[in-house]
C-alpha cells in the first residue's frame, strides 16, 4: 500500500508565513492514523510500503488529506 497524508494545522494568530517546525511531530500524528485503520482500510499497517507525510498551516481548511493506493506488485489481501 502507498499512502500519503499532508495534515493542515491551524495556523496561530502570530503567524505570518513558512512551515511549521513545531509540535505536533508529523510522524507521531500519522501512526494515530495509521493504527485506527488496522482492520479497516488494511490488515495491519505493516503493508503500508511507501508513506509520504508532509505537515502545513491552514487559515481555511484544517484537516487531513488522505491518498491511499494499492501499489502495482502488491500482494492480495487474503
Amino acid at each position: 500500500m502507498r499512502v500519503q497524508l499532508r495534515f493542515m494545522l491551524p495556523a496561530p494568530k502570530t503567524w505570518r508565513s513558512g512551515l511549521p517546525t513545531t509540535r505536533p511531530d508529523v510522524e507521531n500524528l500519522a501512526k494515530g492514523l495509521l493504527d485506527s485503520w488496522n482492520g479497516v482500510l488494511y490488515r495491519d499497517d505493516s503493508q503500508v510500503a511507501e508513506l509520504m507525510l508532509s505537515k502545513a498551516y491552514s487559515i481555511a481548511n484544517p484537516g487531513v488529506w488522505v491518498t491511499v493506493e494499492r501499489m502495482n506488485g502488491a500482494a492480495k489481501e487474503p
